[in-house]
């Protein structure tokens, strides 16, 4: 089967049921199979989309049959635990730029007394780094929608944002051109990406470039729910088959799962504004 018919039919069923994605029960994709990585009865098993949208999770997991009442979370797993010790509260993190340089240092200490304030899981009370690019990915989208509705430009310095992604100074008076955008504020993401290496978890390039194109693809549909887009039209192309064929498959299915659902967290963060965006024009 086709791995972007694969991809579309499991962004419909992760958005359709974020209690299963709440749980961690979707670990993942195997790009070299097509096929889904999922957690029965507390083991990895392999399922093609059609078995996962017949709803066998649903029959072997009673518990994912109820609503879920929490915000979509990615993963629950490779967390990284809050300390035991407190931090020195002189070591602050503040901004992506202290951030950046905090990883470079390896200062673990810092890392997860900065993301403990925005990145908890709350069934675990762990700190979780999927959650953080997700936050850090919905402020970065945004912040772009903002600067095209206004005609500003971002700031290029990561000095510039709060941990979170958010703007807190320089904001520019005139507007550059899409790519620039896009570049900058994934250029933002990629911090947390860098933060990951520091629990083994590593996505290659071609998963950052595959995640990076659906981010800016999905920007476009954003500003094109939002009226935006009507002067000019600057969707970015994408080669969905090219960027799969570089996709190596990792024989550590734990690592590739994660990696794989780095893409799934920009995915999901971006539809379900979009979806948001849509009811709030009907109504």
């Amino acid at each position: 089967m086709n791995q972007s018919s694969v991809i579309e039919r499991l962004k419909k069923y992760v958005l359709a049921h974020p209690n299963i994605t709440n749980d961690g029960l979707i670990k993942g994709l195997d790009s070299s199979t097509g096929e889904i990585v999922v957690v029965m009865n507390g083991e990895d098993k392999r399922i093609t989309i059609d078995e996962l949208e017949n709803g066998i999770l649903e029959k072997n997991i009673p518990s994912v049959q109820a609503p879920a009442e929490e915000p979509i979370e990615i993963m629950e797993e490779e967390e990284i635990e809050t300390l035991d010790t407190p931090i020195n509260q002189n070591n602050n993190i503040e901004n992506l730029q202290e951030m950046s340089e905090a990883i470079k240092q390896k200062d673990e200490a810092s890392i997860n007394n900065a993301l403990s304030t925005f990145a908890i899981n709350e069934k675990t009370g762990s700190i979780d780094i999927n959650k953080a690019i997700k936050i850090i990915t919905d402020n970065s989208i945004n912040n772009v929608v903002e600067c095209i509705k206004n005609g500003k430009d971002l700031p290029s310095e990561l000095s510039d944002y709060d941990i979170k992604g958010n703007i807190i100074s320089n904001l520019q008076d005139s507007i550059t051109d899409m790519q620039s955008l896009v570049d900058k504020s994934f250029n933002n993401i990629l911090v947390y990406v860098e933060a990951a290496k520091l629990r083994n978890i590593v996505y290659n390039e071609a998963q950052i470039a595959l995640a990076k194109n659906k981010y800016s693809t999905s920007i476009n549909d954003r500003l094109n729910v939002l009226g935006l887009n009507k002067k000019e039209e600057v969707k970015i192309e994408e080669n969905d088959k090219t960027l799969s064929m570089d996709l190596k498959p990792d024989k550590n299915l734990k690592k590739a799962g994660f990696a794989d659902i780095f893409i799934l967290t920009i995915i999901i963060s971006i539809y379900a504004a979009i979806i948001v965006n849509l009811i709030s024009k009907i109504k």
